[in-house]
């Protein structure tokens, strides 16, 4: 009897393990996506050079292969243009993600310029974004660029 209820109880044990393991999470906690996306964005040299700075909202999935795609910049009518492209062709570099992380996402990200005196140049706030229903808001990614 002692046998068969230790039996159980690891068997118990193996699956709550198990399950823990399985337990999907989002992007937030991916250290390797914000690493790949630092990496990778680029200031547009034409916003660069005319001084402008921004902060985009762009919309994407992961989809159940991994896959990125869907992207659309939220707030495109509110930046330059040059930000949009930009953005959109980090996303179409970005390597696929573990199919675990499937879902509709949000990423904010901050062009900001820093003048010679040190002094940074931050986009100014705007209406704030309503995330649409059922995605999730990732941390902001900042990209510094110098005048």
């Amino acid at each position: 009897m002692k046998t068969m209820i230790f039996c159980f109880l690891l068997s118990l044990g193996t699956a709550i393990t198990l399950l823990g393991q399985n337990t999907p999470a989002d992007l937030k906690s991916e250290a390797d996506f914000m690493t790949a996306l630092m990496k990778m964005a680029r200031y547009p040299r034409s916003a660069q050079q005319a001084g402008k700075v921004a902060k985009v909202y762009v919309n994407f999935s992961v989809e159940t292969n991994g896959h990125i795609g869907n992207v659309n910049v939220l707030n495109e009518n509110a930046v330059d243009p040059a930000f949009s492209v930009a953005v959109k062709q980090l996303m179409s570099k970005l390597p696929d993600q573990k199919p675990a992380y499937a879902g509709a996402y949000v990423l904010p990200i901050i062009f900001e310029l820093e003048g010679q005196n040190g002094k940074t140049e931050q986009p100014k706030e705007g209406q704030p974004l309503d995330v649409p229903s059922g995605q999730t808001l990732l941390n902001e990614l900042v990209v510094v660029a110098y005048k």
